[in-house]
């Protein structure tokens, strides 16, 4: 989410002042995209539960109408760590 650029200003500013302020600006981003990621978590766990047999299926696939593309591949990553 995002890009890099308030990070590495964080990263490289010698004003303390402006790193704690950009220090907020990433943790509240960062916040906002584990809640984005919950709840696409959580929606397509709910597909899983409803309608899928995991034992009978070697993939899964998921779309959803406005999932945030920035935090797809952590989604799709934890998804695969937990159903293998």
């Amino acid at each position: 989410m995002g890009d890099a650029e308030s990070g590495i200003r964080a990263l490289t500013t010698e004003d303390p002042a402006e790193a704690r302020r950009l220090a907020v600006i990433l943790n509240d981003l960062n916040d906002r995209r584990k809640t984005i990621e919950r709840q696409i978590i959580a929606r397509i766990e709910e597909g899983i539960r409803s309608s899928m047999d995991l034992g009978e299926r070697r993939t899964l696939v998921f779309a959803g109408k406005g999932w945030h593309r920035g935090v797809l591949g952590i989604v799709a990553s934890k998804i695969a760590e937990k159903y293998c």
